[in-house]
């Protein structure tokens, strides 16, 4: 949408151009309504969906307020495989030659 928002004003399609057509947006999303105000800042919320580790049914755990910059728990928690949340090793979440594998960073390989 922000694209053709940028084509149709006669635009160049660069990154910066497509940010700047991204304001006043409403549009339905897979489950709920996108919303954009007038500064591109999105409007809607968001809910974070788990399994409760035994069947294929999702339940909602917390709530990404937008409007509020906020996380809600909902009151349920979230379900981790190994029955314990990942250790914090943020410092290699975005390197692009470090794994983090069950909280220990690991070199690539080729």
């Amino acid at each position: 949408m922000a694209i053709d928002s940028a084509r149709r004003k006669g635009a160049r399609i660069s990154g910066a151009n497509i940010a700047d057509h991204t304001k006043n947006f409403s549009f339905p999303g897979f489950s709920h309504q996108v919303e954009t105000d007038n500064c591109g800042k999105g409007l809607s919320s968001y809910v974070v969906l788990d399994t409760d580790g035994h069947g294929n049914q999702l339940f909602p755990t917390h709530l990404l307020d937008m409007s509020s910059d906020s996380v809600k728990s909902l009151g349920r928690a979230i379900h981790f495989p190994s029955g314990a949340p990942l250790k914090p090793d943020s410092t290699c979440w975005f390197d692009p030659d470090v794994l983090c594998t069950g909280g220990k960073k690991d070199k690539k390989t080729e």
